[in-house]
């Protein structure tokens, strides 16, 4: 139990039964999202477990049901292998799962990098941008039509959810996404400076940022056309809190106690994805929550500035639109 334990969500009993939905939730083998995937799988709902492997992801699932015994033999956890860290891996990977699935109820974009250090990765952009937000670009634009075909289903409710973090409103400076040469940037003059902790630091905020444009932007064009089923679709991000993960201890190795006595354990790290993909109060108040940013338990917080800016969402989106499509048009996607 972490030290914020009081909430007004509770993953343990207030899910909704899931029978005949599906989830997909990416980084689902550890963490925050391996409990969102077990408690909507205990819930009813049939379950993709994101993996970078599918031994990582198979084995994911046997510590699931070895916890929850229900599980077992109820079909409802089946792993999917996605390497976000590779846009035109993921773009793959998606085509694939489009073709093997008929329905998508609930994308719960979890999976991320904390801190890294400073890299141009093989598609020429910068590596923790792409593993913690174009890679999501890829799989949520490439899923979309499936998304929207579940919308159209009677009795819907379709929804999309982006892990991010109050570290995006650590951006002071007017942020840049305009370009290539800005999403590549190290956020600092001096390049021999990138790798310092305030600098890692600074780029794992800027991504965050760039979760919640990318929420609010992909609501916005859904709620566009009143009479496409997708306008039905709720798009959120949300702050889960410092969780107890493996991440969250690499980042802040050096308070590691503070950080362990501080956080909350990762089953209530995963209550504000899990109200924000389960919960009747969305969807009975989907204007409110409609590209919405969340705190912990799934309380509506207001984000910075910058986040609320929909100009720059707009210039986020074309932006990584033009990017992508340059990656993927040159691997013949």
């Amino acid at each position: 139990m972490g030290i914020f334990s009081s909430r007004t969500f509770d993953a343990t009993r207030d899910i909704p039964n899931l029978s005949g939905r599906v989830a997909l939730v990416t980084g689902a083998t550890a963490g925050i999202g391996y409990q969102t995937a077990k408690f909507i799988a205990l819930n009813g709902g049939k379950v993709y477990v994101g993996s970078r492997s599918e031994a990582k992801g198979l084995a994911a699932i046997k510590e699931m049901e070895d916890e929850e015994p229900t599980l077992r033999g109820e079909g409802r956890l089946h792993v999917v292998v996605f390497d976000l860290d590779s846009l035109v891996g993921t773009k793959k990977a998606a085509l694939t799962f489009l073709e093997s699935e008929e329905r998508l109820d609930i994308l719960v974009n979890n999976a991320g990098r904390g801190d890294s250090i400073y890299t141009i990765g093989p598609e020429g952009i910068e590596q923790a941008f792409v593993g913690n937000v174009l890679g999501h670009f890829v799989l949520t634009t490439t899923l979309l039509p499936l998304l929207k075909k579940s919308a159209a289903l009677p009795g819907s409710d379709v929804r999309i959810v982006n892990l991010s973090s109050a570290a995006h409103a650590m951006i002071k400076e007017e942020p840049k996404f305009a370009s290539l040469d800005d999403l590549n940037s190290p956020c600092v003059a001096d390049p021999k400076n990138a790798n310092s902790f305030i600098n890692r630091t600074r780029r794992y905020g800027m991504s965050k940022l760039a979760n919640v444009l990318f929420a609010k932007e992909l609501q916005r064009r859904l709620l566009a056309d009143p009479t496409d089923p997708g306008s039905s679709i709720i798009s959120l991000s949300l702050h889960p809190g410092l969780v107890a993960t493996p991440g969250t201890f690499r980042m802040f190795f050096w308070v590691s106690w503070l950080v362990r006595f501080w956080s909350l354990t990762p089953v209530e790290g995963a209550a504000s994805p899990l109200f924000a993909a389960t919960s009747p109060r969305v969807r009975e108040k989907a204007e409110e929550y409609q590209g919405a940013y969340l705190g912990p338990f799934g309380e509506i917080w207001d984000p910075s500035s910058y986040a609320k800016d929909e100009e720059l969402a707009k210039t986020f989106w074309s932006t990584s639109e033009q990017v992508v499509g340059d990656v993927l048009r040159r691997a013949g996607l």
